[in-house]
């Protein structure tokens, strides 16, 4: 069950709003906000007299508190800029031959897209997996299947319809073929239960800025160590070559010492404020409970759609198992999107307005009972 006390200590600022724009980016709780103002001053307090151990503090804390989000070894949890950059790190350290290939769905971000056609370059190919009012199936993706497929990279939730593709069925698929799943989690960490290695996924690439309550500009990855064993990474520096040296004197790429696990892919220095934050955003995430959180928004989900039975505007609606607590109402084409979003505010709901849709979604700071005031919206934004 819900802290609700918790939520609204951490939520006050959000008074009466409904805020359902998490896809877009998430309200960050208190703790986030304070540990952005604070730290700066941490180091400069002391001019930097504690740079060696205040920044190393903060990637230990929020390594611990991603891993046991996801119920994962620390070391198999890393530290990247966005779920493009994590995407982009594997697609480039997997040891592809040329005539292998990639498949991914024709509902990916171009985050999980682009790092993957990009190997075009070395002769790797790229099947598409088409979908169908926004559903993409399990039995679609293993359709493309061959004996040259390596990698299936695919979305656990589709951020154009919601559609949350059954992870469990895909990742026993892969776990039997020998075929690495890559799951791009920027629409359901931190709102759904996923669990990688309940599921089989060998890696996973997220944005913080969503979900995990973080910012933008910082993203996390998940490598099994297993996987990160059979990669070669394409990019280094001091964070993820042990025997970098000062100066670097080595002078081949294969006497290169890596680090293991995810560090293995890490380079470059930390953006340590986002990590920061991250962490204190996902300590609140473990300290609320994610399947408490799970459970609460596929319930506020059943409790929305029973109230939308009648509304005069398409809604996508997927199976149950495959809803992800993300909503799209199509609004008459002839309607202002202006007007839309004005009527939207009028009920204090902020939503994202695209096209011709309506995109909602749920967290658990929302409440089942202002799920009532989202539906009178949608039932008055029907009429224009």
């Amino acid at each position: 069950m819900l802290n609700r006390e918790l939520i609204a200590k951490e939520y006050d600022y959000l008074n009466d709003v409904v805020y359902l724009n998490t896809s877009l980016v998430s309200m960050p709780p208190k703790r986030v906000q304070e540990a952005w103002k604070k730290y700066i001053d941490g180091y400069v307090d002391v001019y930097a007299l504690n740079y060696g151990t205040y920044f190393e503090e903060k990637l230990v804390k929020a390594r611990k508190e991603l891993a046991k989000l996801l119920k994962v070894d620390t070391e198999e949890v890393g530290f990247t800029h966005s779920t493009a950059d994590s995407m982009t790190l594997l697609a480039n350290s997997f040891p592809f031959q040329a005539g292998d290939n990639v498949i991914i769905s024709s509902e990916e971000h171009a985050s999980n897209a682009v790092p993957w056609l990009g190997l075009k370059r070395l002769g790797v190919n790229v099947k598409m997996a088409k979908s169908k009012d926004g559903a993409v199936t399990v039995e679609d993706v293993l359709a493309l299947v061959d004996d040259r497929t390596r990698v299936i990279a695919i979305s656990g939730t589709f951020f154009c319809s919601g559609y949350a593709i059954d992870l469990k069925a895909l990742g026993e698929a892969c776990l039997e073929r020998h075929i690495t799943l890559a799951v791009d989690g920027t629409q359901c960490l931190g709102r759904l239960a996923i669990f990688p290695r309940e599921l089989h996924i060998d890696f996973m690439g997220s944005g913080s800025h969503k979900g995990l309550l973080g910012t933008k500009s910082m993203g996390i990855m998940y490598c099994s160590k297993e996987l990160a064993a059979k990669l070669k990474p394409y990019t280094g520096s001091l964070q993820n070559v042990v025997n970098g040296g000062r100066p670097f004197q080595l002078e081949d790429y294969d006497d290169i010492q890596w680090a293991e696990g995810a560090l293995k892919l890490e380079s470059g220095n930390y953006p340590f404020a986002l990590v920061e934050a991250l962490g204190n955003g996902v300590s609140f995430i473990n300290e609320l409970g994610i399947e408490n959180i799970d459970k609460e928004i596929r319930n506020m989900e059943a409790i929305l759609r029973d109230k939308l039975k009648g509304l005069p505007m398409k809604l996508l609606t997927p199976p149950v198992k495959n809803q992800s607590g993300m909503l799209f109402t199509f609004y008459p084409k002839t309607a202002d999107p202006a007007k839309v979003e004005e009527i939207l505010w009028n009920y204090r709901i902020r939503a994202k307005v695209r096209f011709d849709y309506i995109r909602m979604t749920l967290d658990f700071y929302n409440k089942p009972e202002q799920m009532d005031r989202v539906a009178k919206c949608l039932f008055e934004i029907a009429k224009l």
